[in-house]
C-alpha cells in the first residue's frame, strides 16, 4: 500500500488569512504535487496561480527568511495572484 503524502497547513497572522503549505526538506515529487493540488483546490485557481518557495520554521511560526540556525527548512506552496 503506499504512502499517504502529508503536508501541514500554515495560516498567515494578517487580516487576509492567507494559507500556506509546508513539506518537509526530503519530500518526493508527489508529496508536492498533491499540495499544490491541495492549495488549488482551497483557492479554486489553476495551476498558473501557485507559486512553490523556501521558508524555515522556528518555535512554531514560518519564515521565508533565516531567523535562527536552529530554523527547520521547509518547502512553502501557496496561492499567488
Amino acid at each position: 500500500m503506499a504512502k499517504k503524502t502529508t503536508f501541514e497547513i500554515y495560516e498567515g497572522l494578517t487580516s487576509r488569512k492567507k494559507k500556506y503549505a509546508i513539506l518537509e526538506e526530503h519530500c518526493q515529487k508527489s508529496a508536492m504535487v498533491a499540495a499544490a493540488r491541495y492549495m488549488m483546490k482551497l483557492n479554486h485557481c489553476s495551476v498558473a496561480h501557485i507559486d512553490g518557495t523556501f521558508g524555515y520554521i522556528f518555535k512554531g511560526q514560518l519564515y521565508f527568511i533565516k531567523p535562527d540556525t536552529k530554523a527547520k527548512f521547509v518547502h512553502v506552496i501557496t496561492y499567488r495572484r
